[in-house]
């Protein structure tokens, strides 16, 4: 395990003092099972950590590693490519992490909001339609649950991710659910009604109507 820190060198120094004789005394005594074994950066450790990982695979544990976790501006991936530790025998893949896509998208409507702010418009308000931090919070939990539930389809996980887009800004006299499976499994309580047989309040009268109290995008069924 590589470390840029030591809970033990950092007490020391503090009880002692670093540039005093009595730490470097301890200090000697104390290295050889010292925590902190690198001084470089934080983004050069990783890929050192996994140079150390990928060149001891065959050697120490007969594997070899078919693909690197990583997020989308990691080094690590391309350090490999370069390394070539199996000689060409083996291509290594690169798999995202759905947490870092995911939050990704979060960040690049949060951008947005602080652009149009800096326009004097506003879409993060309280009111009806505005992307508000609980909207942004939505959309990248459904991004993330369509693609993870769509892998490794790669037209299915565009679907599902416009029919999540579609579902936040559905609403009780708008509804936008055409983009999800349909037939009772789906998991659209619109499209799951129609097909049993049945209209949601949204496709009624209104004084046949009975809204679901959790949600303007939930809809009770009504035979």
């Amino acid at each position: 395990m590589l470390s840029k820190y030591c809970p033990e060198c950092t007490t020391a120094k503090g009880d002692l003092g670093e540039n005093c004789a009595d730490f470097s005394i301890w200090y000697k005594a104390h290295k050889p099972e010292c925590s902190e074994n690198y001084t470089g950066s934080s983004n050069a450790l990783e890929v050192i950590a996994a140079e150390i990982l990928w060149k001891r695979s065959v050697e120490n544990c007969v594997t070899r590693y078919m693909s690197v976790l990583s997020d989308g501006d990691s080094k690590i991936y391309h350090d490999l490519l370069k390394l070539d530790v199996y000689d060409d025998s083996m291509n290594i893949s690169k798999e995202e992490c759905l947490n870092h896509v995911a939050k990704r998208i979060g960040t690049g409507l949060r951008n947005k909001v602080k652009e149009w702010r800096s326009k004097c418009v506003t879409n993060g308000g309280r009111k009806e339609g505005s992307l508000k931090e609980s909207t942004i919070f939505k959309h990248s939990n459904f991004y993330r649950k369509a693609i993870k539930e769509s892998v490794p389809d790669v037209q299915k996980m565009k679907t599902a991710i416009f029919a999540s887009l579609f579902h936040n800004s559905s609403t009780y006299k708008a509804p936008k659910h055409n983009k999800f499976a349909t037939g009772l499994t789906s998991w659209s309580f619109y499209q799951s009604t129609l097909a049993n047989n049945e209209k949601p309040v949204s496709l009624v009268n209104e004084d046949k109507a009975v809204r679901a109290s959790s949600g303007k995008n939930t809809y009770k069924a009504v035979k």
